[in-house]
């Protein structure tokens, strides 16, 4: 018994050490967990910082150009019309399409129709002029005439560093002002494309800003320009710019401006849709390289014919559809979202739901963009794709080191876990060794004394109530061995061939007594059976088990059925009360350790609730199943199946 104290003590020791080990791993973990959000912030927050300081200008015109092809075809402004010029029409022509005298010509018969102005966008040869001086003073004079009738003539040219590339003299007294193209070049994405278009030219309204409102003066067109849709001022350029709204696809010959051919003007043809037209005349030659650009189309020679951008150009000024960038503030706010959102679902969720959630943020962002590009809001995406997936490859190593963490918290709680269940087993093991020496003294001196005789009635019921008590705690000894040798793996068959029914028979006997004093009948429905290759001290305690809880949870004048039969390889046992069953929550636990269910109103029988654990393990160490149906106030039914043939 000292020893049993001893033990006693060393597990009580053993419980508060284990207690304050388990208190201080959670301590330590508890600062990781609230710390979560607080590392989800500051991440987020340093890596919207350094993406909005990034600027990948190519990969955000990548984006641009995306949403431009996707965004849908759009109905042209009804005043433009093109008017294209070719090369001469056939080899045995003696006239060019493109010189003055032709121009002279077409622009006779445009003046007659009427149209809203006209805009020269090609280039004349000064060699020709020149040389036919009364040519050029008689299209002066026709274009003059036509300013006094309300037609508006303006000449398109280039700029170099010391200003404006006048047109040659006289066509230089005609309205002249700059006509030139940006394109992404030694700024912004670097890739020649056009997507902006200049408002204001060395401090001077463009050609296009000219066009598009003709009845104001120059400053009045310089504040014009700060009220067009989507207009903004770029510092190190000194201008004015806006982002060009391309109605349709340029890649696809003129796209969705109507257009005739200068040929056919200069035979009186196609004239009936100049009128109030405002009309672009540029060259589309098929080799001629600068009469063809790049466009968020298209990138290939020869596709985008440069006329478009400026039809584009003028079609945004007249709709005022200028594509409107969305303020720095925005962005920066939805950089910050949308990482700090990632990184929240990156550390608290599991790395395929933290891929789900960046495919999905990226998806979503991107759709949302394509809805607004379509409204006339450009929505940058570089730096909220930036910080998200920033965010995301870096809180993976983060995340690992928490994981790493978890695993470490993990292997400790199991260590001690596993150190105090050792030494649970070891007390468990001592104290029932050391207890079955005493209660079998106890048990045997009583016996002896009852056999004595010469005793009071009380007092042989007072030794009956020793007896049966001590019996109980063997039994209960009994069990808790058999736990520690379970959990130990110390159990191992011992297989003979044996009858199951002289089995199930013996075990009945044995329980003969309990059965007649609470007036339960045992019926036994047995087949003939062939022995099987079984360990019988195991499935005595099984069978025992389970008949002597039918005995002990059944009411006076209850029955309990045994029946044996072979089926499907197998030897089925079925052991059915009528007593009070078991409720739905009572049937869950029934094989877990220490559960017991509840007894019939003034039974003070109690139990050990390993019975069925180790009934449960004993038969799954033979390979075979055990089964349970209960209802309540109708009874319980076990089906043990053991395999007729060993594996």
């Amino acid at each position: 018994m000292a020893r049993v104290k001893a033990g006693l003590r060393l597990l009580l020791h053993i419980n508060m050490k284990t207690k304050h080990k388990l208190a201080k791993i959670v301590g330590l973990a508890k600062p990781l967990i609230t710390s979560k959000m607080f590392m989800s912030f500051g991440i987020s927050f340093l890596l919207a910082v350094v993406s909005l300081n990034t600027d990948l200008y190519r990969v955000e015109a990548f984006f641009y150009d995306l949403r431009m092809r996707w965004k849908g075809s759009e109905q042209a402004h009804p005043d433009i019309l093109l008017m294209y010029l070719r090369e001469k029409k056939a080899v045995d022509s003696p006239e060019l399409e493109d010189n003055l005298e032709s121009h002279l010509k077409a622009l006779e018969q445009l003046v007659k129709k009427k149209p809203r102005a006209i805009v020269y966008l090609n280039k004349f040869d000064p060699v020709d002029i020149e040389t036919k001086p009364e040519i050029a003073n008689k299209f002066v004079e026709i274009a003059q005439g036509a300013e006094l009738q309300g037609i508006k003539i303006y000449f398109g040219t280039d700029v170099d560093l010391s200003g404006e590339v006048l047109p040659p003299y006289p066509l230089s007294l005609l309205p002249h002002y700059p006509s030139i193209l940006h394109k992404d070049d030694t700024i912004f994405a670097e890739d020649k494309v056009m997507r902006r278009a200049l408002l204001t030219v060395l401090k001077e309204p463009s050609i296009h800003m000219r066009v598009a409102f003709p009845e104001m003066g120059k400053e009045e067109l310089l504040s014009k320009a700060k009220h067009v849709r989507g207009s903004y001022f770029f510092g190190p350029a000194k201008e004015r710019f806006v982002m060009i709204r391309y109605p349709q696809t340029t890649a696809k010959t003129l796209g969705a401006f109507p257009s005739i051919e200068f040929a056919n003007v200069l035979e009186g043809k196609d004239l009936d849709t100049v009128e109030g037209k405002i009309l672009l005349v540029h060259s589309m030659r098929k080799e001629a390289i600068n009469d063809y650009v790049f466009t968020p189309f298209a990138r290939s020679v020869y596709t985008n014919p440069r006329v478009l951008v400026h039809a584009s150009i003028l079609d945004t000024l007249l709709k005022n559809k200028g594509m409107i960038s969305v303020r720095p503030a925005v962005d920066a706010m939805l950089t910050f979202l949308l990482a700090l959102v990632l990184a929240f679902t990156a550390i608290t969720m599991s790395p395929s739901r933290g891929v789900a959630a960046l495919i999905s943020l990226s998806g979503a962002l991107f759709l949302t963009s394509l809805v607004l590009f379509r409204m006339g809001y450009w929505l940058p995406l570089v730096h909220p794709l930036l910080a998200m997936f920033f965010t995301y490859y870096l809180i993976v190593p983060y995340r690992a080191i928490l994981e790493y963490k978890k695993r470490w918290e993990v292997q400790e709680k199991h260590d001690l876990l596993v150190q105090v269940e050792e030494m649970k087993g070891n007390f468990l093991s001592l104290m029932s060794h050391d207890l079955k020496t005493p209660v079998a003294r106890i048990q045997g001196l009583a016996e002896m004394v009852m056999r004595q005789g010469g005793l009071l009635p009380a007092q042989e019921d007072e030794l009956r109530q020793i007896i049966s008590s001590t019996e109980n705690l063997d039994k209960f000894i009994s069990k808790i061995l058999n736990l520690t040798k379970v959990e130990s793996n110390e159990i191992k068959l011992n297989k003979k061939s044996k009858d199951i029914n002289k089995i199930i028979e013996q075990c009945v006997q044995k329980l003969e007594f309990q059965a007649k004093s609470k007036d339960i009948g045992v019926e036994l429905n047995l087949d003939p059976l062939f022995p099987i290759q079984v360990d019988a001290s195991l499935l005595i305690q099984v069978f025992t088990n389970i008949i002597d809880n039918a005995i002990k949870y059944s009411p006076p004048g209850a029955k309990v059925m045994i029946s044996s039969r072979e089926s499907n390889d197998c030897v089925e046992i079925v052991i059915e009360d009528t007593g009070n069953g078991l409720d739905d929550h009572e049937q869950q636990q029934l094989f877990t350790k220490f559960f017991r269910g509840s007894a019939i109103p003034g039974d003070q029988t109690k139990g050990s609730g390993l019975g069925l654990y180790l009934s449960k393990y004993f038969i799954e160490l033979h390979r075979g199943t055990v089964q349970a149906s209960s209802q309540k106030g109708a009874g319980s039914k076990f089906m043990i199946q053991l395999p007729i043939s060993e594996l």
